[in-house]
């Protein structure tokens, strides 16, 4: 796999007791869960979309039990000729390996489909803040970034307790060809990415409903 970890963070904190205090690094991997059959229901911040986002973990994985799709279809809400039931509007295929930490093998954006050889490289198992993948594939330099911690972006009731991490993602500006991944993701422990804010799209989706296992787990 063709990238690099660039490591910006310090290392050591000074303390007003002149002890040093390790800063350890954030576990990113915990915050990409692919288990069981679980649905996400997401609402647009842009009030003028139409419809929901619900995403899916495709249960069939035919070719690699390592690689997992998540189908993202949109659900109508409102009077809208344009709108479809059902309509696929991207879909993602990640891994997430304790070595090759967090990966994008492929996305489909409203048909396009883009295969990545090798893998983007989204994020290491571990990082610190500020920390940057860059990847050389699909005839893009890409850069991910771990930005920061923060309350998850999120229309859920109740909220979610624990922060989100937030990852940045570019392809170097050529951001209106890979429009359906440039952008900005929430993820957090035990939902995964629960907020998307990326080029395709006309707002910010943030995670209204979760259900943990929508079809009978295994």
């Amino acid at each position: 796999m063709r990238f690099c970890l660039l490591a910006l963070a310090p290392m050591f904190l000074i303390g007003c007791d002149n002890e040093e205090d390790e800063v350890l690094p954030v576990d990113v991997a915990e915050a990409f869960p692919f288990d069981g059959a679980p649905t996400w229901e997401f609402m647009n911040a842009n009030q003028s979309v139409s419809y929901k986002l619900i995403g899916i973990l495709d249960q069939t994985r035919n070719d690699d039990d390592e690689i997992f799709t998540i189908r993202y279809t949109k659900m109508c809400m409102a009077v809208d000729a344009s709108c479809v039931d059902g309509e696929l509007v991207r879909a993602i295929s990640w891994s997430n390996d304790p070595v090759e930490g967090v990966a994008i093998h492929s996305v489909n954006n409203s048909g396009v489909q883009t295969e990545f050889d090798p893998p983007l490289a989204l994020a290491a198992s571990e990082m610190y803040y500020d920390d940057t993948m860059i990847t050389e594939t699909a005839g893009f330099t890409w850069t991910s970034t771990l930005v920061t911690s923060e309350e998850c972006p999120v229309a859920i009731t109740g909220g979610i307790d624990a922060d989100c991490l937030r990852i940045s993602l570019s392809d170097g500006g050529m951001g209106e060809t890979n429009a359906g991944l440039v952008g900005e993701y929430w993820a957090v422990a035990g939902y995964g990415v629960v907020a998307m804010d990326v080029a395709a799209d006309q707002g910010r989706w943030e995670l209204v409903d979760y259900d943990e296992c929508s079809d009978d787990c295994y």
